[in-house]
């Protein structure tokens, strides 16, 4: 587990040995080609919203951070380890309002106009009590976390500050001893990188593709062979038909 790698780590910086505990946020795709994995609750908030053609009114914001970020961390963290152990925590700048972050997808013409999270609520038990048998045959793609979702979801996803002093110590150290470039001011989730994600949601059948008026979905680059490793993956982060 993760309680028990850290005791580790921390074991170890007892020993003499340095390193760090990486902490991040909600970690989202790959800010460059779209990937992303389908079992994170955000990516299933966005399909959740396009099965119930609305959003709720929630207004915490989302400590997100594309995965590709995270890894320049973590590479970073161990080429530039600071002394003893220390927690690294990887938050998002700017970060998204959770209201901003699901309005994306009217951006991007999908017809899910913003609804109070009371009413929202209501439509996702209504839902689920169906069994999809009325919709589209697809079960609700956020019934594995329901009881979450319909259990005082504000309260539930409200993001603490935290202190992300280390994460840039490290990308300084990191920018130059290695890289040549400063990455310490951080990054956040935008409205570009959503747009990658429902692409490739799209171009892996995991959603349907928007039928209203927006902007088109950025460009993606998927090769058959990655079209078909997303669809021989199993459990609940595979390719699902529509």
């Amino acid at each position: 587990t993760k309680w028990v790698s850290e005791h580790l780590v921390r074991e170890a910086g007892k020993r003499g040995l340095r390193g760090s505990v990486i902490r991040a946020g909600y970690i989202l795709g790959c800010s460059q080609t779209g990937t992303c994995n389908t079992d994170d609750f955000l990516i299933r908030f966005l399909k959740g919203s396009i099965q119930l053609h609305s959003r709720p009114r929630i207004v915490n914001t989302v400590n997100s951070v594309p995965v590709n970020h995270v890894a320049r961390v973590v590479v970073a963290a161990a080429l530039n380890p600071l002394e003893g152990v220390k927690v690294v925590h990887v938050t998002g700048h700017p970060r998204l309002r959770m209201n901003e972050y699901l309005s994306i997808l009217e951006y991007y013409g999908y017809d899910v106009p913003e609804i109070s999270y009371e009413d929202w609520k209501h439509d996702l038990e209504k839902y689920v009590s169906a069994g999809g048998q009325e919709k589209d045959q697809e079960q609700h793609a956020l019934m594995p976390l329901f009881h979450f979702c319909v259990n005082d979801l504000p309260g539930n996803t409200k993001a603490p500050e935290l202190d992300d002093r280390n994460a840039v110590k490290i990308l300084k150290l990191d920018a130059d001893h290695w890289t040549g470039v400063d990455e310490s001011a951080g990054y956040g989730i935008s409205r570009e990188d959503v747009g990658r994600y429902l692409r490739y949601l799209c171009e892996t059948g995991f959603i349907s593709w928007p039928t209203g008026r927006g902007r088109p979905l950025p460009d993606i680059r998927l090769t058959a062979d990655q079209l078909q490793v997303v669809g021989a993956v199993g459990g609940r982060g595979g390719g699902v038909s529509q």
